[in-house]
């Protein structure tokens, strides 16, 4: 984890492709920062919620034709997260 002072929004940019993995959060994921991370080549992991502001990030993965970071529960979440940290996963996901 690493935290940092707010900047501006090159500064926050840059910081969104320096993670192997951004692990979404719940209740309330994430909308345009899900973007802002793929867009700097960052994997996003998410969980499909019950309401519509803990799917949004969901969507987004599905547009971007990589829908199976969507999990479904806590339980996929966790280990679709463990399952990116073996081997070089990460890195091809990221090419």
């Amino acid at each position: 984890l690493a935290w940092s002072e707010r900047t501006d929004i090159l500064e926050f940019l840059k910081r969104c492709g320096m993670p192997d993995l951004a692990l979404d959060t719940l209740p309330v994921g994430a909308h345009t920062v899900a973007m802002d991370y793929l867009w700097m080549g960052t994997p996003l992991l998410t969980v499909a919620g019950e309401g519509w502001a803990s799917r949004v990030a969901s969507s987004v993965l599905n547009a971007a034709g990589i829908g199976w970071l969507s999990a479904w529960g806590l339980e996929d979440y966790e280990f679709v997260a463990k399952l990116l940290c073996e081997g070089d996963r990460l890195d091809r996901l990221r090419e």
